[in-house]
């Protein structure tokens, strides 16, 4: 209505106002993201409007993190050739001009890196939230209300739009057909893109751009109360320079302080 805030105005509110919070609490996603030529993407937001502001009225946003700064909306399953699941990672994602990145990616990264040059495919599921069935259902009542949009407008609101015309162009439809020329067996195919996104693996970014390692020292040939080596008495290891690396969240940097911190305290 004239005069009220829209949804639109509020989206960017809130997207403005995630961003400051994420630089408040140390990860800057302007920062963080475009100096190593990522990509911060949204693919869904629900908003439920009570009652519209209007534009003269005063107001506030307050915003909290449920999993951390990179708040966890995201589950990626790693199949090999023969559909076996290798991998299960939740997490943010981000699509680059390379691949795929993000916690979610780096988490199943180690397998990718153990399986050689195995065949392997990464399974996306880009609307966790919602069951198949709800998403076909979504689907099914847009193309009901805006017959007239073209095919690439189908998951407009719930995925970045980029994002949403790549998986239309991948369930096999034609951007420009309008919605209400979509079959139930269309819908169907654009639903199981959202829930089922799959892309080969061609491996990983290597050394060079690897948040941690694997591998080291063997963790049988050192003390575990004491960091001490078995083998030679005095020597100390902590770190990454032992065979231990963690999932993303702080993990390895908690390893590596506690670790540091605990062989420091015992050769002193």
């Amino acid at each position: 209505q004239k005069g009220l805030l829209t949804p639109p105005a509020l989206l960017s509110l809130f997207e403005n106002t995630s961003a400051r919070h994420a630089d408040q609490v140390g990860y800057s996603v302007m920062k963080e993201s475009l100096c190593c030529g990522l990509a911060w993407v949204v693919t869904n937001w629900r908003i439920e409007i009570l009652r519209a502001p209007s534009y003269e009225e005063a107001f506030s946003v307050s915003t909290w993190l449920r999993n951390g700064p990179r708040q966890a909306t995201r589950e990626m399953l790693l199949h090999s050739a023969g559909g076996e699941v290798l991998a299960r990672s939740e997490g943010e994602l981000l699509f680059t001009e390379t691949g795929i990145s993000g916690p979610a990616a780096f988490d199943i990264s180690r397998a990718v890196s153990e399986q050689g040059e195995a065949r392997l495919e990464v399974e996306l599921d880009l609307l966790r939230e919602y069951t198949q069935a709800e998403v076909l259902e979504h689907l099914a009542a847009r193309a009901k209300a805006a017959p007239g949009q073209p095919a690439a407008e189908l998951l407009t609101g719930r995925v970045h739009n980029r994002l949403g015309r790549m998986l239309i162009k991948y369930a096999g439809l034609e951007a420009s057909r309008p919605l209400d020329g979509l079959g139930d067996g269309e819908l169907r195919r654009a639903a199981a893109a959202c829930k089922h996104f799959r892309l080969p693996v061609r491996g990983t970014e290597g050394f060079a751009s690897a948040q941690v390692t694997a591998g080291g020292i063997r963790t049988s040939e050192f003390s575990p109360d004491t960091l001490e080596s078995r083998i030679c008495p005095g020597l100390y290891a902590c770190g990454e320079v032992l065979d231990i690396d963690g999932d993303c969240g702080g993990f390895n940097l908690q390893w590596a302080w506690s670790s540091g911190h605990a062989a420091g305290e015992l050769r002193s």
